[in-house]
């Protein structure tokens, strides 16, 4: 998986995310929605690593979820992650694990935990809360972006939708290392498409916002023309 950005907001949660799943030498060799809702809670996790790690953690979670509490939820996985036993089984799929979601008292919260070492601030099977912004994937010059702060902050609730493909397409644009393998050979890592999604008391809504003709079985390249939804 690669990349992803999200911001807290007062009433919601906004998370950009592509739909690669390639290998480690940069074939695709899948497109998927790579935000998965749990269950029929205001909680949606991604994240970059193995797929089948953010797969089977969607599984666990729905089965907890189904008691309809997002704090239940939390608890449990932090249970997890303070369990050796279970921590060696998540180990075993390198992959940071990202929640986008609105509490069971209504305040909305990103959090994240990684089973590598490859950020210095944080310590692996950790979950830690990372609002009011965030994002994974290669870091961007905002001066090579078709738009100014000024006008992502103007633009309020319907930033993420009229400038977040951009964003996205921006980082889509650079080779980056695989963060648990910083020994292997950069990639351009970023395609498929866009999603975004939208986490508020209500649910979780996923919109495509862009789409991008990357074939299975190809390495990604972000020189061929963008396709609009």
């Amino acid at each position: 998986m690669s990349a992803y950005y999200l911001i807290v907001r007062e009433d919601r949660v906004e998370m950009l995310t592509d739909g690669a799943v390639y290998r480690e030498d940069g074939t695709l060799i899948d497109i998927q929605c790579k935000s998965l809702p749990v269950g029929d809670l205001p909680l949606a996790i991604t994240g970059r690593g193995e797929m089948a790690a953010l797969e089977a953690m969607e599984a666990a979670l729905r089965v907890v979820g189904a008691s309809g509490s997002v704090d239940r939820v939390i608890a449990y996985l932090q249970a997890m992650l303070g369990d050796e036993r279970r921590r060696e089984q998540l180990g075993r799929y390198e992959h940071e694990l990202i929640l986008a979601g609105v509490s069971d008292a209504g305040t909305p919260f990103a959090m994240m935990y990684t089973t590598h070492a490859a950020y210095a601030d944080m310590h692996p099977f950790t979950l830690y809360d990372i609002g009011p912004e965030y994002g994974g994937g290669p870091a961007i010059d905002p001066a090579k972006l078709p738009f100014t702060p000024d006008d992502f902050v103007a633009a309020g609730n319907d930033a993420m939708r009229r400038f977040g493909a951009d964003i996205v397409e921006a980082m889509r644009r650079q080779k980056a290392p695989n963060p648990a393998k910083p020994d292997l050979p950069e990639i351009y890592g970023i395609g498929g498409h866009c999603d975004l999604t939208t986490v508020t008391a209500d649910g979780v809504e996923i919109e495509r916002l862009r789409t991008w003709p990357d074939q299975i079985g190809e390495k990604i390249e972000p020189a061929v023309a963008v396709l609009v939804n």
